[in-house]
């Protein structure tokens, strides 16, 4: 394999992976406050306090997350179209969110998620056009 295509599949894999771990942070800053009650140190925050909080784990984020769209678009030289972009932060979202949800909170769903779940994943593939094998 050349360079050129050396950098063009790390380009790929770090616009797929970096967005995996730009939503572990993300993540606790959509739902982490909500277990601030359970905190003694962080019961008596006010909402501007909590927002302050969230944007600074948000920044991390961020952090992952620019540099992912960036490497991964089309016009940067990346494999991706805005579009797929999107698709890519979406599903991680959804996968993250949901080991988060499985294995962090230790609670049973009232209901079976698995079917939303796997509707949600394939729903993924609308960005990418058809191949074949």
């Amino acid at each position: 394999m050349d360079l050129r295509a050396t950098v063009h599949t790390m380009r790929g894999a770090y616009s797929i992976g970096l967005p995996v771990l730009s939503n572990v942070f993300m993540t606790p800053a959509w739902c982490g406050h909500l277990k601030f009650r359970e905190w003694h140190w962080a019961i008596r925050l006010g909402p501007f306090s909590v927002v302050l909080i969230n944007w600074g784990i948000a920044f991390f984020e961020y952090c992952l997350q620019v540099p992912a769209d960036r490497m991964g678009h089309l016009d940067r030289g990346g494999s991706f179209s805005l579009v797929q972009l999107k698709v890519i932060q979406e599903v991680a979202t959804l996968v993250v969110f949901t080991v988060h949800d499985d294995r962090l909170t230790q609670r049973a769903a009232a209901l079976d998620p698995r079917p939303g779940r796997r509707a949600a994943g394939g729903g993924g593939t609308v960005g990418f056009p058809q191949t074949t094998c």
